[in-house]
């Protein structure tokens, strides 16, 4: 039979691993993620990249690809400044990132990793709380989400049920027997984000900013007027968006400071 000094350093081993599994699960809740370091001290891209981690392109346009490879067939282009999610682990230079339903393959090179993490799930917002007592994770489960409806050219902003503000906007349409070109009807989320000016490769000298990005497959979101390199709005703005939704410059920055990666945005008619 143990003596009662076994069973107290027994008993101290189990609260030791309590603790120290409580500490891993906090750091995995706060989004913590570890990345290596190179010999001069700067972060670079480790082996394992948490699923939950965030990069932004640092080049003009960025081919994202097929697999980790630059034979690999071009799926589409990401542009400068936009935040991609990482899902996966690095192979031969090459970071796998969110791409409509599945991923796509993009040169770490010309991506910047700020170390920075964001959990994000379609409908519930998860806090941490700095509080060393149980139960200190709060979830909050009232989503905030945009409504697009294309019979009113409206952009919508909800909490919850209740909207919070609408703005009138241009819807694409497209008479074509694909319609491609028209802001598709359907569920759709935030994937990408770019507050600064950035030229759109869809039409000849014609600059964005706030652009909101939520149809991966036809490159469509919501942005400002059309404007000239120097970020000067436009006096004639193209009556057609080929599918995007092209609001006044001031409802375009409402709705990117109400918008973040992984909103739901919802088109109807």
């Amino acid at each position: 039979m143990a003596d009662a000094g076994s069973r107290r350093r027994s008993i101290g081993k189990r609260q030791w691993c309590l603790l120290v599994c409580l500490a891993i699960g906090a750091a995995v809740v706060s989004g913590y993620v570890l990345t290596r370091n190179d010999h001069d001290g700067n972060s670079t891209v480790g082996e394992e990249l948490s699923p939950s981690r965030w990069a932004t392109v640092d080049t003009d346009v960025l081919n994202g690809r097929a697999g980790p490879s630059i034979d690999a067939a071009v799926l589409g282009s990401f542009i400068s400044g936009e935040s991609v999610r990482i899902v996966g682990d690095a192979e031969s230079g090459f970071v796998p990132v969110a791409y409509g339903e599945g991923r796509a393959w993009l040169a770490g090179e010309y991506l910047s990793f700020d170390g920075s993490s964001q959990a994000v799930t379609d409908s519930i917002t998860v806090q941490e709380v700095a509080s060393h007592e149980p139960g200190s994770l709060q979830i909050a489960t009232t989503e905030r989400w945009i409504d697009i409806d294309r019979s009113e050219a409206t952009v919508t902003l909800y909490d919850g049920p209740s909207p919070v503000a609408s703005y009138v906007g241009r819807i694409g349409r497209d008479p074509s027997l694909d319609g491609y070109y028209s802001t598709a009807i359907g569920t759709f989320h935030v994937y990408s984000m770019n507050k600064g000016l950035a030229q759109t490769p869809f039409a000849e000298d014609a600059w964005l900013t706030d652009w909101v990005g939520f149809d991966p497959d036809r490159r469509n979101g919501i942005h400002s007027p059309e404007r000239d390199s120097l970020g000067n709005e436009k006096p004639w703005q193209n009556p057609t968006t080929l599918g995007c939704v092209r609001l006044d410059a001031e409802s375009a920055v409402a709705v990117f400071a109400f918008a973040e990666i992984g909103m739901r945005v919802e088109v109807h008619e």
